[in-house]
């Protein structure tokens, strides 16, 4: 399973990850390419900040997102549509056992898809 880590603080969860066993890789924008090999995606940003743009590209691609706890969430749901953390460590964790039993998962990376496209109706519909 191959796990894309994305954001300013990449180097840190790659650490993590690879001492679980895990190989990650990182990308910058755009994501195009690396996104459609990755299963899996951990944004690698400020915990408690609101989630970056890219988490709703990668929801919509179908992947496991893997992000920090926002506030505000702009509409995640931790554990619905994505596996949400509340350190590295946690997010380290949660990728590692994503790339090991994505099929689990289905449900949430559906959920995700979900979440996207309803955001971009309620986005199309508010210009």
């Amino acid at each position: 399973m191959s796990v894309l880590v994305v954001g300013e603080r990449s180097d840190a969860l790659i650490e993590l990850l690879k001492a679980r066993g895990v190989d990650a890789v990182s990308a910058d924008s755009p994501l195009d390419e690396a996104l459609a090999s990755a299963e899996v995606v951990v944004l690698a940003v400020e915990h408690g900040g609101p989630p970056p743009d890219i988490a709703w590209e990668v929801l919509a691609a179908g992947r496991i997102l893997v992000a920090p706890r926002a506030e505000p969430s702009q509409g995640l749901q931790p554990g619905v549509d994505h596996l949400s953390g509340r350190s590295d460590r946690e997010l380290a964790d949660l990728a590692a056992m994503a790339a090991a039993f994505p099929t689990a998962l289905e449900a949430v990376a559906a959920m995700g898809r979900l979440a996207a496209h309803s955001r971009s109706i309620a986005t199309t519909a508010a210009q």
